[in-house]
Formats: structure tokens, sequence, C-alpha cells
């Protein structure tokens, strides 16, 4: 009986653990809902992906935090000013782009050793939208990643509406700093870019074929 009691102990608190470990949610997470077109959930990085150059790219709280630091990082080598990233149709000018690993602060004022786990795009050029989760974001969350324990819980809830040109992709994380250095972050496993496909080369002969047919029929137009 002794043994029996110990058996059944045991299997008790080990399903405690599992729900716990279940309802764990990540303290921030970056989301983009995939009933928006051209969004996808890539599974070999495990990040939300937008195809499409406008999306709305939601944030999610367990609770109120100030000074949320988004992310933007561009592919390495290309430089800001080649295309423009808009949230909520203010653009972020290039001036406000550094190279190097996020975070920017005052133990790392020019991005040249930030504590932010690489995503294999760091170093690269990099801006911080700088926002806060207020008791007005309040709304029920849940587990962004896909294939988690379903379920929802109070928490934090903030939408930014994302336009993207000339740039091919960009990498969004979120984290909050804490005396200078990252004390809160979305895990990698909830984060979200841009990453539009790239056009096959048979897609692009074709293209150029029906540019120079349609010149030539325009040409014949104009005479």
């Amino acid at each position: 009986m002794k043994n029996m009691r110990t058996i059944i102990a045991a299997c008790f608190i080990t399903l405690l653990l599992s729900a716990g470990i279940a309802s764990a949610y990540p303290t921030l997470q970056l989301y983009i809902d995939p009933s928006q077109p051209g969004v996808s959930w890539d599974s070999s990085t495990e990040t939300w992906v937008a195809s499409s150059n406008t999306f709305t790219l939601s944030a999610l709280s367990e609770g109120t935090l100030s000074g949320v630091r988004l992310s933007i990082a561009l592919t390495d080598g290309v430089s800001p000013s080649s295309g423009t990233v808009s949230i909520n149709g203010s653009g972020i000018s290039s001036s406000n782009y550094m190279y190097g690993i996020p975070p920017i602060s005052a133990l790392n004022p020019d991005g040249g050793g930030g504590d932010l786990a690489p995503h294999d795009i760091f170093p690269t050029y990099f801006a911080e939208y700088i926002f806060d989760f207020t008791p007005a974001n309040a709304a029920d969350i849940f587990d962004t990643q896909p294939g988690a324990a379903a379920g929802t819980k109070s928490g934090y809830w903030k939408d930014f509406y994302i336009d993207i040109s000339g740039f091919n992709f960009v990498h969004f994380d979120l984290y909050t700093l804490k005396n200078d250095v990252i004390d809160k972050f979305a895990p990698f496993s909830h984060d979200a870019e841009y990453n539009p496909p790239i056009p096959e080369p048979g897609t692009m002969v074709l293209l150029g074929i029906s540019l120079l047919a349609a010149a030539g029929y325009m040409r014949r137009m104009g005479k």
C-alpha cells in the first residue's frame, strides 16, 4: 500500500508539473494572424511569416509593460535607404537604423554588443520602435506557436499595421530592457518576419517577354 501511495503521489505531481508547463505562456510574443493573405508559419525557423508587404503584426504580453521595443532588422548588407518600413502610417527614417546587434542602450549605444540571441541575420541594420502595453490594451491572449496547448488567459494585446517597400526581408523581435540589458523577450519561436517569395527564373523570363511584347504592341499602336 505504501508503494502504491508513493506511485499515486508521484503521478499526481507529474500531472501538476505537466499542467504547469502546458499552461505556460511566453511573457512576450509576436504573431501574424494567418487569416491575412500570404501569412504562414515556417516550422523550420518557428516564425510567423508574411509574404505580402502590408499586414497586421500583433504583440502580446502577460502584463502591462513600458518601454517595450519592437526591433526591425534588415537582411545583412542591405542599406536602410533601400526602402521603407512604415508602422501605423509612420515611416522609420533610415537615420534611425544602426548596424549591429540589438538592443540600443546606454551599455550598447552603437549596436556593437547586444545580448539578444542571434537569428541568423545579425549583425545587420536594425531600428527599434518603442511602445507601452497599458490597461487599455487588455485582451485575452494565447500561445501563438502552432501546436502549443490551447486556451486563453487575460493579458495585453497591441496591433501594428506594417507597410514595407523596397526590402525583401525584415525580421521582428520584441523585448524590454532592465539596467540597459535585455530583460524580457519573445522567444525565437514567437518571432515574426516579412519574407516574400522570390520569383523563379522561368517566371522572370516570361515576365520579361510579356513586357517586351506589350512595349512592341504600344509602339505599333502609336504609328
